[in-house]
């Protein structure tokens, strides 16, 4: 079962810079079923979606030891004003999701 309305385990993904194609997964040949709101609907996405979630906001926090102007301690990436600010002043890294819509990054004022 697949949250959503198309498999991402077969379909090219719009990775914000370009299509890519999923990795070659050892069960990418097995039946799938795709289900719009699937998390609403089905107990094993919703498990599944906690999950994701919850290991995404450990990587969010070690990474912010890295790259502390973001506050992804705090924050985890979502948009916080301060992570927006953040955004503005020093752009994206290459750990920002570049399919989203980004605040502008404000040009430099030179003296």
């Amino acid at each position: 079962m697949i949250d959503g309305s198309f498999n991402l385990l077969r379909a090219p993904v719009d990775i914000g810079f370009g299509v890519a194609m999923p990795p070659e997964l050892s069960y990418r040949s097995l039946r799938a079923t795709t289900i719009v709101k699937g998390d609403q609907k089905c107990a094993s996405i919703a498990a599944a979606s906690v999950l994701a979630k919850v290991h995404r906001d450990a990587v969010m926090t070690n990474l912010d030891s890295q790259f502390r102007d973001f506050g992804w301690a705090s924050n985890k990436g979502y948009g916080a004003a301060s992570h927006l600010e953040a955004l503005r002043e020093w752009g994206p890294n290459v750990h920002h999701r570049r399919s989203w819509r980004l605040p502008e990054r404000r040009a430099l004022k030179l003296p």
